[in-house]
């Protein structure tokens, strides 16, 4: 279907006029947005410390003391288009404004690890998606469905020191990993568990691409499952202007 007119392929308007430089132009912008989070770590343990749960070797072990924005959210991605039919432009193309902004969170002392290099999994930020809401569905880049509201939030998830752990557990007969009481088998499980969560609204958000402003009316998270940050895709629409 030729969605414009043109000398070529003129839209007729009536038996005498035809319009011939008329471009529909795409209605929707998709963009993804990332948040990054930076964990302080606490001091290893010495040989001479009483501090820290029971059986942990020494210069082996550091807890989590805070976690912090890594940098303001950011736009990674944008596509435009209409429902189903999209074209990636580059980010730099694209300006936004009223994103949210994530806060610091301070940990309890040898409440929360970070890793070591041994599979211990430190804290981390995951999705969470907002409520759905009613239709008309998008579909959005890679085959996605804008089903959800405006408001999602960030999730702050990490391997809590549980009582009487951690413990030194067999992994492949010679080597070891830490485990708790709660995987005290082979190989190792991170307990992940919920830190914290933060509310992501998406209601002052305002993007202006190519001299457009563009505001959200949905959004997307896929594939925030297990130890995965997931990602959050928002669908905007382009405002229209007064004549």
């Amino acid at each position: 279907m030729v969605a414009y007119g043109s000398k070529a392929s003129p839209v007729a308007q009536d038996p005498f006029q035809q319009i011939v430089e008329v471009h529909w132009g795409p209605r929707y912008l998709a963009v993804r947005i990332d948040v990054n989070i930076g964990v302080e770590a606490g001091a290893p343990l010495d040989n001479s410390s009483i501090i820290g749960p029971a059986l942990v070797e020494p210069f082996t072990f550091r807890y989590a003391a805070s976690i912090d924005p890594a940098g303001a959210p950011s736009l990674a991605a944008a596509h435009v288009g209409n429902s189903g039919h999209w074209s990636t432009v580059p980010s730099g193309d694209v300006e936004a404004s009223g994103l949210p902004s994530l806060s610091s969170v301070d940990l309890g002392l040898w409440q929360w690890t970070v890793d070591d290099g041994a599979g211990i999994k430190g804290p981390f930020d995951q999705w969470v998606a907002s409520a759905g809401i009613d239709g008309p569905y998008i579909e959005g880049p890679g085959g996605i469905t804008f089903d959800e509201g405006l408001e999602p939030s960030v999730a702050l998830k990490g391997q809590k020191f549980l009582p009487g752990a951690p413990e030194w557990t067999p992994y492949f007969s010679n080597v070891g990993q830490w485990g708790t009481g709660e995987t005290d088998g082979s190989p190792f499980v991170p307990l992940i568990s919920e830190i914290s969560s933060q509310a992501f609204s998406m209601d002052g958000l305002s993007v202006t691409y190519k001299g457009k402003t563009w505001r959200p009316i949905a959004s997307k998270v896929s594939n925030a499952v297990g130890n995965s940050e997931g990602s959050l895709m928002v669908l905007l629409k382009r405002e229209e202007v007064s004549p």
